[in-house]
């Protein structure tokens, strides 16, 4: 069983709190979105990630910022996607760019004995 402070961030916990902030949006429409977002971003992560980091830094953290602004980002991408614009990233679209570049195949270059290309 993991606990919470094992891997504060993930990709889950990123999509969760961006579905936080849309269902908070279809609560309240009059809402701010970077608002919801920050808010979600509170909710979704452990104070480990959030709160203790601002405390360290005496405002809101570089952590924290990036946060709410992936978590917002998410969102955005949420809402193209259901209005009919640029669809949403899929989870193999997103698996493939966060796994970037060890996907790639290590270059390879064919050497004989001698160390010569073949003819």
């Amino acid at each position: 069983m993991t606990h919470e402070y094992d891997d504060p961030i993930s990709n889950e916990k990123l999509d969760s709190a961006a579905r936080l902030a849309l269902r908070w949006r279809s609560e309240t429409p009059s809402a701010e979105l970077e608002d919801l977002a920050a808010s979600a971003v509170l909710k979704a992560f452990c104070t480990c990630a959030t709160v203790a980091e601002d405390a360290v830094e005496q405002h809101l953290s570089e952590m924290h910022s990036a946060l709410i602004a992936e978590v917002l980002r998410r969102a955005r991408m949420i809402l193209e996607g259901q209005a009919g614009g640029a669809p949403a990233a899929d989870a193999v679209d997103m698996a493939s760019e966060q796994s970037f570049p060890a996907s790639d195949p290590p270059s390879w270059i064919w050497r004989g004995r001698t160390g010569q290309n073949p003819q």
